[in-house]
């Protein structure tokens, strides 16, 4: 049942190689008023603070950039797909890896820590980019993203 769940959401999240169009989308994102960056946050006690940015400069992309405790995130871009269509399918999806995760570590997500060593620190589930809970929660079963392709 697990394997299924990881194939399901591994034909959904599909992350995007591109230096150039993240910064692009950034940059936009930073230009905009605070009151327009709101429509494209989430804070959620459990799946993090995050943001999801679509912009006509990317035709099928998505940015999600999610925030980390202290001063710093991760930015990801991604080929827009059901996971990444709204808000709440984005807090449904992490909410379910975070729960396999914990479930396999016999622990709560919250007081799951991962190093991260882009940021050079411990980080919670709830920092982690949607890409990286996917990996982590197939490694920890044992599971190569890249058979399931």
């Amino acid at each position: 049942m697990k394997q299924a769940s990881i194939q399901h959401y591994n034909q959904f999240i599909r992350p995007v190689s591109d230096e150039q169009t993240v910064n692009r989308l950034l940059s936009i994102l930073v230009e905009l008023t605070p009151e327009a960056q709101k429509d494209f946050w989430f804070r959620d006690e459990r799946a993090g603070n995050v943001c999801l940015f679509a912009h006509e400069s990317a035709p099928g992309k998505i940015l999600e950039y999610v925030q980390g405790r202290r001063d710093d995130s991760i930015t990801t871009l991604y080929v827009v797909s059901a996971v990444f269509a709204s808000r709440q399918a984005l807090i449904d999806a992490r909410n379910d890896m975070m729960t396999e995760i914990s479930a396999g570590m016999f622990t709560i997500p919250g007081a799951i820590g991962i190093f991260d060593e882009g940021r050079e620190r411990e980080v919670y589930l709830k920092e982690m980019g949607t890409a990286q809970l996917l990996d982590l929660w197939a490694g920890a079963k044992g599971i190569s993203l890249l058979s399931l392709k």
